[in-house]
């Protein structure tokens, strides 16, 4: 359904991969040099904004009143939330908070927007939920694949634990299990982690750190250290795949959500399909008033706005540049590209890259691209007096 979307787009453009949020680049140490131990850092400010607070109430099989919170990832800029089944499970209704600015406390004065389901599969403790008048300028957190999954990588979790809002944590994957059963119905591929989480984590994301979700925080043992687990992002990318098989349903409140049992729903016509963001959509075409050469504006990752643009020669022995804006503007500002990638038009290799970390108009870091793979395989120092000959292919 996608492939003309592509038709005004080079071919080398058509393999470029959804880069927004782009690669991470480490932060910048007080002398602009690489910083160490930014990469935390830079992972959490990247995707904070991405991870909501959750809270739900409504009444037991006893009559007795209850509520409770968890984390959510949000997946398009239309509002659709990723979390865990028991975390919406038996609530009559929810709620979801963004991030406040900066230092910022949640508070009660912190606006919350009405959520709806879409779809809940306790069997794999999934649910997948929407804001109702969602706000303009969401940042979504982009899905991984389990090609991104290694045992002994570098994993980071944000979460609410224990209602501390919007915590970091750190670890690595201890192990990877394929259809690990837990409490029936539960039976899914599960990522094991050294990250810390405890109640209030549920529901949120585990992530590279190049800010892919790779899993779904879902639950610890007590009974042991340092042995946590989250749903692996098969199970979501499967969980996503039947919601958008089912074309006949819509976003239904809580009170209508049938507990501990599978639900059958689908997004509604107007809200985003994350299965539609896996390409860049073509949203218009120029010519270039100052060089023999045409852009194309494009939509990466389904934000509805144009966030990249394609810079073609029509000479094919020169590259073409991707600019890629990794965050929303503000309300009343201008976009800004933040990241180029330069591109073989002949072979489709990326031949480097920059990266304005600051976004204070000039680039902080080249990314090194030695075989031409779309990821940096490293990140050095900008120097303007190095010219991009050094990261030829």
């Amino acid at each position: 359904m996608l492939c003309g979307f592509f038709l005004a787009l080079p071919a080398a453009a058509q393999d470029i991969p959804n880069v927004s949020p782009n690669q991470v680049a480490p932060n910048l140490s007080p002398d602009r040099s690489i910083s160490q131990d930014g990469v935390g850092s830079t992972v959490y400010s990247r995707a904070v904004n991405g991870v909501v607070w959750i809270e739900c109430a409504g009444n037991d099989k006893k009559g007795e009143a209850f509520a409770k919170f968890g984390t959510g990832s949000i997946l398009t800029a239309h509002g659709v939330i990723l979390t865990n089944h028991h975390v919406v499970d038996g609530a009559d209704r929810c709620h979801a908070a963004l991030k406040p600015q900066g230092l910022a406390a949640l508070t009660s004065k912190t606006p919350r927007y009405k959520l709806a389901w879409l779809a809940l599969e306790p069997s794999k403790d999934l649910a997948l939920l929407v804001m109702e008048n969602a706000p303009a300028g969401l940042v979504s957190i982009p899905l991984g694949s389990m090609e991104d999954v290694q045992v002994g990588q570098e994993v980071h979790a944000i979460g609410h634990p224990r209602g501390q809002a919007w915590t970091y944590t750190k670890g690595v994957v201890s192990q990877i299990h394929i259809q690990a059963q837990g409490n029936p119905p539960f039976v899914a591929d599960i990522v094991q982690t050294q990250t810390p989480i405890s109640t209030g984590n549920s529901g949120g994301p585990l992530l590279t750190s190049s800010g892919k979700l790779i899993a779904v925080n879902t639950f610890a043992r007590n009974d042991a250290q340092n042995l946590n687990y989250a749903v692996a992002v098969s199970e979501v990318h499967r969980f996503i795949g039947d919601v958008m098989r089912r074309p006949d349903s819509k976003p239904r409140p809580f009170s209508q959500a049938e507990t501990g049992t599978k639900a059958e729903a689908e997004s509604a016509p107007s809200t985003a399909k994350p299965a539609d963001c896996e390409s860049p959509k073509t949203l218009g075409e120029e010519r270039s008033r100052k060089s023999a050469a045409k852009i194309v504006s494009v939509d990466i990752g389904c934000t509805g706005r144009a966030n990249a643009a394609y810079f073609v020669p029509d000479d094919p022995d020169k590259e073409m540049v991707l600019h890629v804006s990794t965050q929303s503007p503000a309300p009343g500002g201008d976009r800004y590209f933040d990241v180029r990638y330069y591109v073989d038009q002949r072979t489709g290799k990326v031949l480097w890259s920059w990266h304005d970390v600051d976004r204070d108009g000039k680039p902080d870091y080249m990314g090194v691209h030695k075989n031409g793979e779309k990821t940096p395989s490293e990140f050095i120092p900008f120097n303007a007096t190095l010219g991009r000959r050094v990261f030829q292919p």
